[in-house]
This record gives C-alpha cells, structure tokens and sequence, in this order.
C-alpha cells in the first residue's frame, strides 16, 4: 500500500514539474520576449508624450508657486498633433503585434499568472469607441484637435493625464510580469 501511494505522490510531482516546465518554456519563448518588445513600446509612447507636453509648455516659466495656464499656442498644438500623428508611425507594426496577442479561447487555457500578464497588456492597448477605451496616442491626437478648436479647452492638463495614465498602465504590466516570472522561478 505505501508503494503504491508512494507511486503515486512520485507521479503527481513530475507531472507538476513538466507543467511548470512546459510554462517556463513558454514563458522564454512567448512572454518574455513580448515583454521586451513593450519595453521599446513604451518608452516611445512616453517620448512622444512627454515631446508634446515640452511642445506645448515652452514658452512657460515654471516656479513651485505658480500653475501652468491650461491653454497653449494654437502653432504648438498644430505642431504636437503632426509629432504624434508621424510618431505613431514608428512602432504601429510592433503596437499592433503586442495588441494582437489576446486570443479569448486560448486566454481561457492559460494558468492565471499568465492570464493577468496578457490581460494587463491588453488593457495597456484600450479599444473601442468610447473615448475612455481609446489609446493614449488617439486620445491624445483627439484632445489636441479639440484644443484648436475649442481654445478654452485645457489640452496642458489632458497631456499631463495621458503620461500619467500610460504610466499607470505600465506599472501593471511590470507589476504582472514580476509576479508571472516569480510563478515560474522560485518554489
């Protein structure tokens, strides 16, 4: 009777062993390159954001009392929104790439570190028709079209918004994919 359950026990962790193999391929193979990859992706959206909120801050002189006017140059917003439109050029094919790796069937077989690494690289990349779910860089073309429109729009503030959001959504793709690596490496 102890062979068997002793058998047994041997089985159930090499079965759990090839899993957690099987995942640690996946990862070297699948997320960690795609983690390297948003990696450039970010750090260009953060270039582009933070190139226009020096376009459209320029001529402001800054002291640790005083707030920035929300309102900017009508040529610096002309001028930010052909830097981003030009910008998002650049990397779209590597974007789309990135965006593109949520596929809901084969989402639902994934272990769920591996689920919330994807799921917080989907959510990096929102979608959709609603002005909340659209990405940093269309939201921000949108906002800075209104602002050449509409003149007492606050374009200074949206642009200050949009860092902080991609920043927090970056957080989160970190933050998932320390814990996914952590699953995978440590006992």
């Amino acid at each position: 009777m102890f062979e068997i359950l002793s058998k047994a026990v041997d089985l159930i962790l090499s079965l759990k062993s090839e899993k957690k193999t099987a995942r640690k391929e996946m990862f070297e193979q699948v997320f960690k390159p795609m983690f390297e990859d948003f990696i450039l992706v970010h750090s260009d959206y953060m270039d582009m954001f933070e190139g226009v909120d020096a376009l459209l801050n320029k001529n402001d002189v800054h002291t640790k009392t005083s707030f920035r006017s929300g309102k900017a140059d009508p040529e610096d917003i002309q001028s930010s929104i052909v830097l981003l439109r030009e910008n998002r050029k650049k990397l779209e094919p590597l974007r789309a790439r990135l965006h593109g790796s949520y596929d809901k069937d084969q989402f639902l077989k994934l272990p769920p570190e591996e689920q919330k690494f994807i799921w917080a690289v989907v959510e990096y990349f929102p979608s959709g028709n609603l002005r909340k779910h659209m990405s940093g860089g269309l939201s921000l073309i949108r906002d800075l079209e209104s602002a050449r429109e509409h003149r007492d729009f606050d374009i200074r503030n949206a642009v200050g918004d949009v860092i902080d959001s991609q920043k927090r959504r970056w957080e989160n793709v970190c933050r998932s994919y320390a814990r996914l690596r952590l699953s995978l490496y440590t006992t």
